[in-house]
């Protein structure tokens, strides 16, 4: 597998998929390494993590240069990615690249690979401000673009993002099949949960719609408060509009926080709201259902497996602040209701995301591919 980012880097969608989607594989008797970023100051290391043969590849750090910070480091991870694998893609039976990482790859590499899309670039158009943001975004969609034209099997997360890639890459002949992601059982709902209280979870970024969220909230009832776990671009801005709207001791920003901490919150929120404008299908919401509580989102294609209306959660349409604020006062006027959707949402991910789901449809789709 490659990635370039791992949970203990990096808190992210793709992140939590590989670590658990490589648990679960070896539980089903499969060797797994993974390839993954490693520091530009020593060599290539190799170490075991739970199982895990991780190899830790050494590149310059774009991030650390004066300009195009995001580009170069994208271009400067796929193109070791693509060196090490040149040389070492034999020994291994499939390649299974996430997302952009190893988008480089050398097409006789590429045709024993399958790649997993999390989403698309031509999908978030928001937030190029600058030439580096522009820069990125065209590398970006190259690095999708490659694998979609030669690799051996293609992955996608839900039906919404099938239908995107089919439109943006329409040259696809290689096999597609939809997995979505995992999510491991939740804890027991034990925990007091605090009928004040929302949650935000994911990227300060401006296809998240934390600014549709801070619309809402002077419609929503006085008692109601926010915490927002997460960091990004946005947070200046979101600063600023609790600021002016006169919201510091009703929103709470806390940053990055590590997975227990997330679920712990998780479990004592009225409800997790996640106003996205885009997408693939939303961890951070099967997260919420594994943990018994209930999800405010927009009504997006990519979502609309995860969160069904009025049953596990609310759906509302995406950017209407106006709608979100009825819906979330609507959960909060009906605890009883709030809780129903909960335990309807854990039996939902029970029944259809379970990691021993995803892993069978997985290692039957390696085999498709392998045999074909």
């Amino acid at each position: 597998m490659v990635c370039k980012s791992l949970p203990d880097t990096f808190s992210g969608g793709i992140q939590t998929h590989i670590w658990l989607l490589s648990e679960a594989l070896l539980k089903a008797g499969h060797s797994v390494s993974i390839l993954t970023a490693g520091s530009f100051r020593q060599k290539l290391q190799r170490e075991t993590v739970e199982g895990r043969n991780l190899i830790k590849l050494p590149f310059v750090p774009g991030r650390r240069l004066p300009v195009f910070k995001l580009t170069l480091e994208e271009l400067f991870f796929n193109l070791a990615v693509r060196r090490w694998l040149k040389n070492n893609a034999y020994s291994y039976d499939l390649i299974h690249l996430q997302g952009r990482s190893g988008g480089l790859a050398t097409k006789a590499v590429l045709k024993k690979s399958v790649v997993t899309y999390h989403g698309l670039t031509a999908a978030e158009q928001m937030g190029r401000n600058n030439v580096d943001q522009w820069l990125h975004g065209l590398l970006a969609e190259l690095l999708e673009k490659r694998p979609s034209k030669f690799a051996r099997g293609l992955i996608v997360v839900s039906d919404g993002l099938l239908a995107k890639l089919k439109q943006v890459f329409p040259q696809v002949s290689s096999p597609v099949k939809i997995i979505p992601n995992g999510v491991n059982e939740g804890l027991e709902g034990n925990k007091m949960v605090n009928r004040d209280e929302l949650l935000f979870v994911g990227r300060l970024d401006p296809i998240k719609g934390i600014g549709v969220l801070m619309d809402a909230f002077p419609h929503f009832s006085p008692a109601i408060k926010l915490k927002i776990i997460g960091d990004g671009p946005e947070l200046p801005k979101i600063e600023a509009m609790i600021q002016s709207k006169g919201l510091s001791n009703r929103v709470e920003l806390l940053g990055e926080r590590n997975n227990a901490y997330v679920l712990e919150a998780m479990q004592t929120a009225l409800a997790l709201v996640l106003p996205s404008f885009m997408e693939a299908q939303g961890l951070v919401l099967l997260e919420a259902s594994a943990n018994g509580r209930p999800a405010i989102t927009s009504d997006l294609s990519g979502t609309k497996g995860v969160i069904i209306d009025a049953y596990n959660g609310l759906r509302f349409p995406m950017g209407d602040s106006k709608a979100l604020a009825e819906a979330v006062n609507k959960l909060y006027a009906d605890p009883a209701w709030a809780d129903q959707m909960g335990r309807n949402g854990r039996e939902h991910v029970q029944k259809h995301f379970s990691w021993s789901s995803v892993v069978a449809q997985t290692e039957q789709f390696y085999h498709q591919i392998l045999g074909a």
